[in-house]
């Protein structure tokens, strides 16, 4: 999916990062608007891990987990996780 304009920005900026647990975490303390972004991305992630993991016989933390170890494998350089 394309990346918020935002999220796009704090991510080059290495102010978000990726964590193990397949959430969206902050690598400096963030600006209101900067939180309330994340904590929507990381709701509509759990939505999709519930999803995927029903279909998968899995739970949502193992597909999170699994999810995030692939999601840092797939940072580029200069990004945080």
């Amino acid at each position: 999916a394309q990346r918020d304009p935002a999220y796009a920005a704090a991510r080059a900026a290495g102010q978000v990062g990726e964590k193990m647990d397949g959430y969206l975490g902050f690598v400096t303390p963030p600006s209101a608007s900067l939180r309330a972004l994340v904590e929507d991305l990381n709701i509509k992630r759990r939505a999709l891990y519930s999803e995927r993991a029903q279909a998968a016989n899995a739970t949502v933390e193992e597909f999170a987990f699994t999810s995030g170890c692939r999601l840092i494998a797939q940072t580029a350089p200069g990004e945080k996780y």
